[in-house]
């Protein structure tokens, strides 16, 4: 794979992380915020930095519990199964309206659809690893919160339908142990009926 389509992409992510923060923080500045992740497809046909809030948890959990079917569970379970699901949190795709990033993920789609049976792992690796590189310098340059509120704070990559073993695996690269293990203790006690 091409190293300076790597680094072209890791460098709009991270231009495109910067100036999302800043929109998500200036719309919501009182929130308590636990997650920040780029969401994206299996094929990488888009890309925009997603967060969720206690305060948006909450939010959620209030929508959700006027829906009957969800009535069958209560709001501890309700308050679970939403905690992590990036696409429930009112502050999902906040930011997309105005992504940036629309024409290098057509690119990176396209080169991704090129790619033969050969190219298609090291082609996956790269993308991955452009997405966790401009997290890791977001992340270096304090831009998701301060030291003391980053142990509160779960970074990640999420990509639609994704296993919990692959958003343990992306987490396991951009947080501390203890962040990470708190989350994949979270995971496991979601009640998935």
């Amino acid at each position: 794979m091409n190293l300076s389509f790597v680094e072209n992409l890791q460098q709009a992510l991270y231009e495109h992380g910067l100036l999302a923060i800043a929109r998500i923080r200036s719309l919501r500045p009182t929130d308590s915020f636990y997650s920040f992740a780029f969401y994206t497809s299996g094929s990488f046909g888009y890309a925009f930095l997603t967060a969720s809030s206690y305060e948006g948890l909450d939010e959620a959990v209030e929508t959700h519990s006027q829906n009957p079917n969800w009535h069958k569970h209560n709001i501890i379970e309700l308050r679970k199964s939403l905690k992590w699901s990036p696409c429930d949190s009112p502050l999902h795709a906040i930011y997309d309206e105005h992504c940036d990033l629309d024409v290098v993920m057509n690119q990176v789609q396209d080169a991704f659809c090129d790619c033969n049976d050969d190219e298609v792992f090291e082609f996956v690796n790269g993308v991955k690893g452009a997405f966790l590189g401009a997290m890791r310098q977001l992340d270096a340059e304090g831009k998701f919160a301060s030291n003391l509120e980053r142990q509160n704070i779960v970074l990640n990559i999420l990509q639609g339908d994704q296993s919990d073993e692959d958003r343990i695996r992306f987490a396991s690269h951009l947080n501390p142990p203890d962040v990470v293990n708190r989350f994949i203790t979270e995971l496991a006690d979601i009640n998935y009926d």
